[in-house]
């Protein structure tokens, strides 16, 4: 599992980007974009700063609204080219490795950048079409259990899916690790993280419609932790959500255990302790002081088949959303599999337009636990979508948390 949060925000388009525009106007200023090298119809808008850094002072802190200076040239997934700090975990290792198995578990880990990273690191990246038509945004959040990931990574590219469908992808960047969820004693808050991704969307909702978007149709969609996080989204705000969608990919709420809130305490207190702020009169002034570095972790790892017996393993179904495995792979699409990439992005794309609606008006039943109401995508490797009874797959799955 990668531990960032990529926002894919399902907005429609309602501005009008005419064909030499790349300059956008933002309450932080204004960006210029680039086409996308591979989908020249696509404007690309990469590494927008939302959130003022948090550093110093505001390490720990709920982000603060970013002031910018002048033109921002949003060319680069990373603001001067640095990611988030994060932990490089080892990759896993199979028997019988297919050639692209290392290309795949880096872009999906994110191993693959060799950024530098820094607490300078809450921006965006935004992918959309020149179209007069309203349009909707998806935000996608990356996983990864909180720990590693990054944005900048072919796998989240968002060019393919925007060229494909009308929305406006967006990818966005959040604090991890310690600098996450530091587990600081007291009634104030501790999910920094989340809070970066709320920062995110307001920064959508207040600045979308110049790059063609719909704030009042914004969906969110994560997987695996990012799944989570979006699951956390409904509890989080529940009166004030402002997105109009949720999308969860292989992942709840209750998929990571949740620690208490002694636990918490007792791993503030270790790290406190290791950087020697524990017997200062303000250890959180102290760890605010403290210098925070980057390890490199050199796993010896190689379009989506892991090894021989690999199958449909966690966060395949991604490729169908971005289309980018031929990219970092270099081994291209089947015939079958572009249909499939091509049918999974319409149904996201229909979601993302109409939540209520939209995918009850392509066929999908609306799910019925005592029903075939079940969707099965790819079966045998098929591009067919068929319907099943839930019970079909549930019991195999009463012990297993996803």
């Amino acid at each position: 599992m990668t531990a960032a949060l990529l926002l894919i925000a399902a907005l429609p388009l309602a501005g009008a980007l005419t064909p030499n525009v790349l300059t956008v106007s933002t309450d932080n200023g204004a960006v210029t974009g680039h086409r996308s090298v591979t989908h020249p119809e696509v404007l690309d808008f990469l590494g927008i700063p939302f959130a003022q850094p948090p550093m110093g002072n505001l390490r720990w802190e709920a982000p603060q609204k970013y002031h910018g200076n002048g033109t921002y040239v949003a060319k680069s997934f990373v603001r001067i080219t640095q990611d988030c700090p994060y932990t490089h975990t080892a990759l896993y290792t199979y028997p019988n490795e297919m050639e692209q198995f290392p290309d795949i578990m880096r872009a999906f880990v994110g191993s693959e950048s060799d950024n530098p990273q820094s607490e300078d690191c809450l921006t965006l990246n935004i992918w959309t079409r020149e179209t007069d038509s309203h349009i909707p945004k998806p935000v996608y959040v990356r996983g990864s259990g909180y720990t590693p990931g990054t944005t900048n990574t072919l796998f989240y590219d968002g060019a393919g899916f925007a060229s494909d469908q009308d929305i406006i992808v967006v990818t966005c960047n959040y604090r991890m690790t310690v600098f996450s969820f530091p587990g600081i004693p007291g009634p104030s808050t501790s999910n920094f993280g989340l809070l970066d991704q709320r920062a995110a969307v307001e920064w959508m909702r207040d600045n979308i419609a110049g790059f063609g978007g719909d704030s009042s149709r914004i969906t969110i969609s994560g997987q695996s932790g990012g799944s989570a996080m979006v699951d956390y989204w409904a509890y989080a705000w529940p009166e004030d959500s402002i997105v109009a969608g949720l999308i969860s990919h292989s992942g709840t709420a209750l998929s990571f255990g949740a620690n208490s809130a002694t636990l918490s305490a007792d791993n503030w207190a270790n790290i406190t302790m290791q950087l020697g702020c524990h017997a200062v009169g303000d250890p959180l002034a102290c760890m605010k002081r403290q210098n925070a570095w980057r390890f490199r972790y050199f796993a010896d790892w190689d379009n989506t088949r892991l090894y021989p017996t690999s199958g449909a393993y966690h966060g395949v179904d991604l490729n169908m959303i971005y289309g980018s495995s031929a990219l970092f792979t270099l081994v291209s699409e089947s015939a079958g599999q572009t249909v499939r990439t091509a049918r999974m992005r319409k149904a996201w794309a229909a979601f993302v337009a109409d939540p209520h609606d939209g995918l009850s008006n392509l066929g999908w039943p609306i799910f019925d636990l005592h029903s075939d109401t079940l969707v099965i995508l790819g079966y045998d490797n098929q591009p067919n979508i068929t319907f099943v009874s839930p019970s079909v797959y549930n019991q195999a799955c009463v012990n297993i948390t996803v």
